[in-house]
Protein backbone atom coordinates (compact mmCIF):
# COMPACT_ATOMS: atom_id res chain seq x y z
CA UNK A 1 0.00 0.00 0.00
CA UNK A 2 2.88 2.40 0.74
CA UNK A 3 4.37 1.91 -2.72
CA UNK A 4 1.03 2.76 -4.29
CA UNK A 5 0.72 6.00 -2.30
CA UNK A 6 4.28 6.94 -3.21
CA UNK A 7 3.53 6.32 -6.89
CA UNK A 8 0.45 8.55 -6.74
CA UNK A 9 2.38 11.34 -5.02
CA UNK A 10 5.19 11.04 -7.55
CA UNK A 11 2.70 11.17 -10.44
CA UNK A 12 1.06 14.35 -9.13
CA UNK A 13 4.45 15.94 -8.48
CA UNK A 14 5.61 15.23 -12.05
CA UNK A 15 2.26 16.50 -13.42
CA UNK A 16 2.56 19.71 -11.40
CA UNK A 17 6.09 20.36 -12.63
CA UNK A 18 5.01 19.68 -16.22
CA UNK A 19 2.10 22.13 -15.93
CA UNK A 20 4.35 24.81 -14.44
CA UNK A 21 6.88 24.39 -17.24
CA UNK A 22 4.43 24.18 -20.14
CA UNK A 23 1.84 26.67 -18.84
CA UNK A 24 3.69 29.84 -19.92
CA UNK A 25 4.27 28.36 -23.39
CA UNK A 26 0.54 27.70 -23.74
CA UNK A 27 -0.11 31.29 -22.65
CA UNK A 28 2.17 32.69 -25.36
CA UNK A 29 0.64 30.35 -27.93
CA UNK A 30 -2.93 31.33 -26.99
CA UNK A 31 -2.19 35.06 -27.16
CA UNK A 32 -0.59 34.56 -30.58
CA UNK A 33 -3.62 32.62 -31.83
CA UNK A 34 -6.28 34.92 -30.40
CA UNK A 35 -4.77 38.29 -31.20
CA UNK A 36 -2.30 37.54 -34.01
CA UNK A 37 0.56 39.22 -32.14
CA UNK A 38 3.35 36.97 -33.49
CA UNK A 39 5.21 36.97 -30.15
CA UNK A 40 8.34 34.85 -30.56
CA UNK A 41 8.63 31.85 -28.28
CA UNK A 42 12.04 32.07 -26.64
CA UNK A 43 13.51 32.09 -23.16
CA UNK A 44 13.04 35.83 -22.72
CA UNK A 45 9.32 35.77 -23.48
CA UNK A 46 8.94 32.61 -21.39
CA UNK A 47 10.44 34.39 -18.37
CA UNK A 48 8.29 37.45 -19.02
CA UNK A 49 5.12 35.34 -18.97
CA UNK A 50 6.21 33.57 -15.78
CA UNK A 51 6.79 36.96 -14.15
CA UNK A 52 3.47 38.31 -15.42
CA UNK A 53 1.59 35.27 -14.11
CA UNK A 54 3.32 35.65 -10.75
CA UNK A 55 2.40 39.32 -10.51
CA UNK A 56 -1.21 38.79 -11.59
CA UNK A 57 -1.92 35.71 -9.48
CA UNK A 58 0.57 36.33 -6.70
CA UNK A 59 2.53 33.74 -4.85
CA UNK A 60 0.03 32.01 -2.64
CA UNK A 61 1.76 30.88 0.52
CA UNK A 62 -0.27 30.42 3.62
CA UNK A 63 -1.57 28.14 6.27
CA UNK A 64 -4.88 27.27 7.84
CA UNK A 65 -5.55 28.44 11.33
CA UNK A 66 -7.93 26.00 12.99
CA UNK A 67 -9.03 28.17 15.92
Amino acid sequence: MDGYKLLIILFFLVALIAILCVGPLFTIWSINCLFGTEIPVNFSTYCAVVWLMTVVHGIKLGYKNNN
